[in-house]
């Protein structure tokens, strides 16, 4: 029995190490990061009103309908929330969680089918370790459904192939592509489709599109897409329609001016020079990884994949590139193919003979060395200095990556292994060790609870042009969400009710006109993610108790908070500013 269990073991283990790597990186940053990275809130925020509601195919914030993307990922993040009777960072989260494990075993698979057991189990430990993956894989935000789906139709799309010895779409990579147009829309196919064809182009001989392509490839994702108009529809009838498909798809794609999302159009190059940064520590082996796709693309060879897989991401590079609106997360679908590439290069260095350890490893070493040395760093980036403690462990991890060059420097497997253990300590440490130390935002915290002490169960709470994300906190912080309003002369009916408070950020002030600004007097002030914040009542009335001394003009030209020492939070009152 004990030959038996060894040699399952040793049979098995690569598959065995991926299933472990899942396992422990899976719930990683899950109660050490607060609900408040990137569109987080927002996203959250979404799904707890879904869940409060029951109506779980329509997407709104504040009592305002959204149309940005279809309704599903939240959906999937409300019926998580209601498990957990609460939306807390656990239950708002689960989903993502799985959503990265399955992005980690689709990654594997895809290396494993097309290299070897070994490349599966290193493209999982690179896709792990690359920051933009670490950084984001576990936030509620819908590309991380995205990212799981196209790397699940990638998948199913090489696994087809396999089988049937060309390139083949099949019924289950209609159902990924599904997956992924309810995710984000029909960017999750386009991606799929500039991933995949590449193998079709690049094969020889090349088979006609019938032999390739299966009905069930097209008829699924074309389902998905009737449903997902047909929510959108009933729920907005032409203009949601339009809004949804046209302005949230199109418009992106093709960056409509003086849209909500005009702030994020940015020019050609965005990806490239982010590149070397959202892909850290790997960029120094995919730059070597693409060179070898590129030369081999001929080759008939176990590397000959490399080739497909280059265009396939090359393809996707330009296609994010041209469209008009681009953010560092957009790229978060093409990593798992990064670390296919960079995993599969690894894979075949350590078949080359014993102590040829190249220059692109060592580079790859002190790439990772910097990572685990600046992992420690990140605590004193809030505190803006360097405790004793701190210094001293940056001091130890550095003298332990040092320590392990004489032994690494013998051979190219203990190299890359060493790399390997460097980069996933590094990641233990950034979510063990430096996330709990990092300075939370307790200003906003605070700001909150301080307008929910101001609510009375007759209070009717509105909100005037607030960012998003700051409309995401308050409803996430408070016990009744605020109700959004984007028109000065409504919002002026509605304060005149008894009890009624509304929460504004300095910036919207100048959307505000002057006799509305005039009739407003504010409650307490602070701030939210670093934006200057209030509460205001109508000048005269009884909400939020004793009536403020100073007038909303009055506070436009008073020193921000955290400029003074102390602010007015009513009469006869002082509280020590939020810093």
């Amino acid at each position: 029995m004990e030959e038996i269990l060894r040699n399952w073991f040793a049979r098995h283990r690569y598959a065995l190490g991926v299933g472990a790597l899942v396992l422990l990186t899976a719930p990683l940053g899950v109660r050490s990061r607060p609900l408040r990275i990137g569109d987080e809130t927002r996203e959250a925020a979404i799904a707890k009103q879904m869940a409060e509601s029951g109506d779980f195919l329509r997407t709104r914030l504040a009592g305002r309908s959204l149309e940005e993307k279809p309704p599903f990922y939240y959906a999937s993040v409300a019926s998580s929330i209601r498990l957990g009777r609460g939306a807390t960072p656990f239950s708002t989260r689960l989903p993502s969680i799985l959503f990265s494990a399955m992005t980690l075993l689709a990654a594997s698979g895809i290396a494993r089918i097309l290299f070897s057991e070994r490349a599966a189990l290193l493209s999982a430990v690179v896709l792990a370790t690359t920051y933009l993956f670490a950084a984001n894989a576990h936030n509620v935000v819908v590309d991380v459904a995205l990212t799981a789906f196209v790397s699940l139709g990638l998948l199913a799309f090489v696994s087809s192939t396999k089988r049937a010895g060309f390139p083949r779409w099949e019924a289950s990579f209609g159902f990924a592509a599904a997956g992924a147009l309810l995710a984000k829309g029909l960017i999750g196919v386009a991606l799929l489709f500039l991933l995949t064809v590449p193998f079709w182009a690049l094969g020889a001989p090349r088979r006609r599109w019938r032999e390739c392509l299966s009905p069930a490839a097209l008829l699924v994702p074309a389902a998905a897409l009737l449903l997902w108009t047909g929510v959108a529809y009933v729920g907005g009838g032409a203009a949601g329609l339009s809004e949804a498909i046209w302005n949230q798809q199109f418009g992106r794609l093709l960056g409509l001016r003086h849209r909500e999302y005009s702030h994020h159009r940015a020019p050609f190059y965005f990806y490239l020079a982010y590149l070397p940064g959202v892909l850290f520590p790997w960029t120094v082996t995919l730059a070597y990884a693409v060179a070898r796709g590129v030369r081999e693309r001929a080759a008939r060879s176990k590397m000959a994949a490399l080739a497909p897989l280059v265009a396939g991401l090359g393809a996707a590079v330009l296609f994010l590139s041209v469209a008009g609106t681009k953010r560092t997360i957009y790229f978060l679908p093409l990593v798992p193919v990064v670390a296919v590439l960079t995993g599969a290069f690894l894979d075949a260095k350590l078949e080359e003979p014993r102590g040829a350890t190249s220059r692109g490893l060592w580079l790859q070493f002190a790439a990772v060395s910097l990572v685990a040395v600046g992992v420690l760093l990140i605590p004193a980036v809030g505190d803006r200095r360097i405790s004793p403690a701190e210094a001293a462990g940056v001091v130890a991890a550095a003298a332990i990556c040092l320590s392990l060059v004489p032994f690494a420097r013998k051979s190219a497997s203990r190299l890359i292994s060493v790399s390997l253990l460097v980069a996933l300590g590094s990641l233990l440490l950034l979510d063990l060790y430096a996330l709990p130390r990092w300075k939370q935002d307790r200003a906003t915290k605070r700001f909150f609870a301080r307008v929910e002490r101001r609510m009375s169960p007759a209070t009717r709470l509105y909100s005037f042009e607030l960012n998003e994300d700051v409309l995401g906190w308050a409803c996430l912080e408070l016990s009744r969400a605020p109700l959004a309003e984007s028109d000065p002369a409504l919002l002026l009916e509605r304060l005149k009710a008894p009890d009624a408070l509304v929460i504004l950020e300095k910036p919207a002030l100048a959307g505000v006109p002057a006799d509305v600004k005039d009739r407003l007097e504010a409650v307490l002030r602070g701030r939210v993610e670093s934006r200057p914040i209030a509460l205001y009542r109508l000048r005269g009335s009884s909400a939020g108790g004793p009536a403020a001394r100073a007038s909303l003009r009055d506070l436009v030209s008073q020193p921000l908070p955290g400029e003074v020492k102390a602010l007015p939070n009513s009469v006869g009152e002082e509280e020590p500013a939020d810093q």
